[in-house]
């Protein structure tokens, strides 16, 4: 028995030398290189590439910027997969790479290091200007300059557009309704940036002749007319208060192969004075702004949307009055006020400020056999 156990455990011995021993072996048959090629930046970091090995079960890829050593940063688990693309880099840094093929446990030589200087790709937007189309780009870090190359929609070779330290730029070449494609890229120094993807913009003019006025017929609104664009699939139509700046969209005017267009905005209220513009568009492409209508009142039709304006104590406003005589309608609406100690109001809608504070006005008329009604808020300063 007791020879046995030492019979058997000679046996393990020589079975775990042996298995070490081919370990050891596998390990320092694999002396495989792989030779780093080339570094380059690429729209979303910087794109590392090496020589394949064909004993290799795949690569680590090292970095380091500045003074630091040299990390594994990434495996790519494929012998035949040549490429990595470093997403986490910024701009303006200088970076250097070196790869090891790898076997099994076992690494082999680490390549020489190549080094390059991480330039960002900018951020690209174009829209439609009167002069032309612009193209508008964010800062990358470190860029002394930048380039925009373009050429028409169907055209196979580019041209430099535009060579500078400017952040936007108008290509003015164009023509109504025709396509064009712009690349944008950073350069810092003699390094330069990957071109940003193609972007397409179809240039189109805005409408012309563009123009809005009393609806003198039935007082149904604020009419507004335009000459039609070539190739535009319709118009957009924006309004503001006279007073303020706040253009929102009001209304989508389909082209229909019409050169000449009419627009009745009856979402318009009286004693409101209100400015428009349009755009022409085509798919999502929109042209630049139509010029600014001039000043239009509106008229007592939407009871929807309250009223607000500021006057000062003592103050006499009589431009609501002026506005509803102009129209002949002062016989037919009614003014009321809910706190007359802050602000009065007479038949014909003539306000005062009394004191300070806030009271509602309520203008009341027949339009159409129907009673509308409006709200106006006038705070007292």
């Amino acid at each position: 028995m007791h020879l046995f156990k030492k019979f058997l455990g000679i046996v393990l011995t020589i079975i775990i030398a042996v298995s070490g021993l081919t370990i050891c072996v596998d390990a320092a048959t694999f002396k495989g290189t792989s030779k780093l090629t080339s570094l380059g930046n690429s729209v979303s970091g910087i794109t590392v590439k090496w020589s394949q090995n064909k004993k290799a079960d795949g690569y680590r890829i090292f970095r380091k910027s500045g003074k630091s050593a040299l990390k594994q940063i990434a495996t790519v688990k494929d012998g035949k997969k040549l490429s990595y693309v470093d997403k986490k880099v910024k701009s303006n840094v200088k970076y250097t790479y070196a790869v090891k093929a790898y076997k099994g446990k076992s690494a082999g030589v680490m390549s020489k290091t190549k080094s390059i200087l991480r330039v960002g790709t900018p951020k690209v937007t174009l829209s439609n200007a009167l002069a032309g189309i612009k193209v508008s780009w964010g800062k990358v870090a470190g860029a002394t300059k930048y380039a925009v190359s373009m050429r028409k929609s169907g055209q196979k070779t580019f041209k430099l557009a535009y060579y500078g330290k400017k952040t936007s730029y108008i290509y003015d070449v164009v023509k109504n309704n025709t396509s064009y494609e712009f690349k944008v890229k950073a350069v810092i120094g003699k390094t330069t940036g990957a071109y940003t993807t193609l972007q397409t913009k179809c240039f189109l003019d805005p409408p012309k002749n563009f123009h809005a006025e009393e609806y003198q017929d039935d007082l149904t609104g604020i009419t507004i007319d335009w000459n039609g664009v070539k190739g535009a699939e319709g118009y957009y139509i924006y309004r503001s208060l006279k007073k303020e700046n706040n253009f929102k969209r009001i209304a989508n005017v389909k082209a229909e192969g019409k050169n000449y267009f009419v627009y009745v905005d009856k979402t318009c209220v009286s004693i409101n004075s209100y400015k428009y513009y349009a755009v022409s568009y085509k798919g999502s492409d929109k042209s630049a702004k139509s010029e600014i209508s001039a000043d239009v009142y509106g008229y007592l039709e939407n009871e929807d949307t309250p009223l607000y304006l500021t006057i000062s104590k003592g103050e006499v406003y009589t431009d609501i009055y002026d506005k509803a005589h102009k129209y002949g309608a002062d016989n037919s609406i009614s003014w009321s006020s809910n706190n007359s100690k802050i602000v009065s109001v007479t038949s014909v809608g003539v306000m005062t400020g009394v004191s300070k504070g806030t009271a509602k006005i309520t203008a009341k008329g027949m339009y159409e056999n129907k009673m509308r009604k409006i709200h106006i808020y006038v705070t007292v300063k």
